[in-house]
């Protein structure tokens, strides 16, 4: 479903002013059309196959508005640079986190690929920034074996209204915390002081907003010099399974146009005096460590 020739007739399904009789139509193409791509052998009944369709849709307006409106605001840009009209982020904004709360309910994830190296010795803890860190959907994959002491989430927008939504994440403020912050134009002395024993940066589908990731990962390393990990969960590029198209997108419009690739991590590992490891992360994404080598004294 992250394939975005789906979405414009994804959206058409959840519109409000659209007839009963053109929703019944749209609703058959959509289930002849996938049943063709994805195969029937598993799929059951065309009624059980829009039974499953109608569920996924249900459950996951927010995502399907985000990212039809996330296509449409760059496409907007892409023809009319000069246009500041902010019709689009206050549509993402009021879908953003929901959007992320809904992906979490239909990808499996794989926990282990949230387990961290072994760089850090097991008597040390670790102190984690997640940058993008919306309504904090991936603090729960952080399994007990990372040992974090602190975790700090930022985000460019406030997160107020779902912490107030789900205090139980947020009732022991020694452990987790947020703060509104844009890395991009903001002084990062804020986020030393924040977070000064800062051991593992994190970054679930960032670091395709960061217009040439390769500077500002080199950043990260010279600013925070306990910094022992950057963790990078993106979408796959596993062009076998159709899913290179999500990257490659958000890369264009959110990267100014820059022509990084996740193949080019090992490159990026080099350039950084890092170590690379690369997971699966779930059957759409793929988590990209990138460990800073031991010194000479570290063993």
């Amino acid at each position: 479903m992250t394939a975005y020739r789906w979405i414009p007739l994804l959206a058409d399904l959840i519109r409000e002013d659209i007839t009963d009789e053109r929703r019944s139509i749209a609703w058959k193409q959509l289930v002849v059309k996938m049943r063709a791509e994805i195969g029937t052998s598993s799929a059951g009944t065309d009624i059980e196959f829009e039974v499953m369709l109608r569920e996924f849709v249900n459950s996951s307006k927010s995502w399907i508005i985000y990212s039809l409106v996330d296509m449409a605001r760059y496409v907007d840009m892409y023809f009319f640079p000069y246009n500041k009209d902010a019709k689009y982020e206050r549509i993402r904004y009021d879908h953003y986190a929901y959007r992320m709360e809904e992906q979490q309910r239909f990808l499996d994830w794989n926990t282990q690929a949230f387990t961290f190296p072994d760089t850090i010795e097991e008597t040390e803890p670790r102190y984690v920034l997640d940058i993008g860190c919306g309504s904090f959907p991936f603090y729960a994959l952080m399994n007990d074996e990372n040992m974090i002491q602190y975790y700090l989430g930022i985000d460019k927008r406030s997160m107020q209204r779902f912490i107030d939504e789900d205090p139980r994440k947020f009732h022991t403020p020694d452990k987790i915390g947020f703060l509104q912050f844009d890395i991009l134009i903001q002084d990062w002395a804020i986020l030393k002081t924040a977070i000064p024993k800062l051991t593992t940066i994190f970054m679930g589908e960032v670091l395709h907003c960061l217009p040439t990731p390769l500077i500002w990962l080199r950043r990260m390393t010279e600013e925070f010099p306990k910094l022992r990990e950057i963790c990078i969960l993106e979408l796959s590029t596993d062009k076998a399974r159709g899913l290179s198209q999500g990257f490659e997108y958000h890369m264009q419009a959110h990267g100014s146009g820059d022509c990084f690739q996740m193949c080019d991590m090992p490159k990026v590992a080099e350039d950084l005096d890092m170590e690379l490891k690369i997971r699966e992360a779930s059957s759409q994404h793929t988590m990209y460590i990138l460990t800073r080598k031991p010194t000479k004294n570290e063993g």
